[in-house]
């Protein structure tokens, strides 16, 4: 009996300790794998589609929330892709949760070499909230096709990238390198959708 179930036990022990430490996508029902035809560099990526506006956003694996997330190992700084019919638009998202308000009114990138771009934002373009002892700041922008080029340049020159949601307070934060592959993907697949 115990021989039998060694090999059932292993699994359920490696599948738990990867939900523990965050590996793992959570990814929300109504995002569905997009298709990937023969010869498409991209796949490991998720589609929802909004039937009511005729839009579908699209993301990469690597930029969901871990199946078992906490303030430290949620995704925080996320590009997206919109797009509607022929129209494509990149944005970026930037989430802030933890247990006290930060009141970010800026949020910080930069890189080990010194690179860095900075977003700055109104109160009243953000969408907060308050539940379950947690406190919600997300922000939500279209990206430029110059603000595009400095994201993938300052991503792709540094190693070690970190950013900080500034504001009355601030809190730090460093870029997981699956992240940051992610979002060099996605801007990837953005510019594929114009060739």
């Amino acid at each position: 009996f115990f021989e039998k179930m060694k090999k059932p036990f292993a699994i359920l022990t490696i599948t738990a300790l990867m939900l523990i430490v965050g590996c793992g996508s959570s990814i929300p029902v109504d995002y569905k794998p997009m298709p990937v035809s023969s010869g498409n560099e991209f796949n490991n990526f998720y589609v929802k589609k909004d039937d009511f506006r005729g839009v579908d956003f699209i993301r990469h694996i690597s930029l969901f929330d871990p199946a078992m997330f906490n303030t430290w190992t949620r995704k925080s700084f996320i590009v997206y892709i919109a797009s509607q019919d022929d129209n494509h638009s990149i944005r970026i998202q930037f989430r802030y949760m933890a247990s006290d308000w930060v009141f970010y009114d800026k949020v910080i990138l930069k890189n080990e070499k010194g690179e860095q771009m900075v977003w700055v934002m109104k109160s009243w373009d953000k969408t907060t909230d308050v539940g379950g002892g947690m406190v919600y700041e997300n922000y939500d922008a279209s990206l430029s096709p110059v603000q595009l080029s400095e994201l993938e340049a300052l991503l792709r020159n540094g190693q070690d990238i970190k950013y900080r949601f500034t504001g009355k307070y601030y809190d730090d934060f460093v870029m997981p390198p699956e992240v940051k592959k992610g979002i060099i993907r996605t801007i990837e697949f953005y510019r594929s959708l114009f060739e």
